[in-house]
């Protein structure tokens, strides 16, 4: 298979942020899900820090915090490029 240009979006959040009545998440994998895109990564931090929270950390079995996210989208520029506002629109 050849070489093609490609393009990924970093999206920085939090596991509380909404996109309407539903999460941030659940509204970006359904996003990508529904385009047909290569694929979406959501990674859960460990421990993170913020100016408006302070520290929060993850015990090893703690589920439904507030920690930051880091979600990743990849695939071909020509395949994400035009869904940039509606990304933009879900996590603004």
């Amino acid at each position: 298979m050849p070489w093609v240009p490609g393009l990924a979006v970093r999206v920085l959040t939090h596991e509380g942020a909404r996109s309407g009545h539903r999460s941030t998440v659940d509204a970006l994998v359904e996003l990508v899900r529904r385009h047909g895109l290569a694929g979406i990564t959501v990674t859960r931090a460990l421990e993170g820090y913020s100016t408006h929270g302070g520290v929060r950390a993850s015990a090893s079995v703690e589920l439904g915090g507030d920690l930051p996210l880091v979600i990743e989208i990849a695939d071909r520029v020509e395949l994400i490029e035009p869904l940039l506002p509606e990304l933009a629109g879900l996590v603004t």
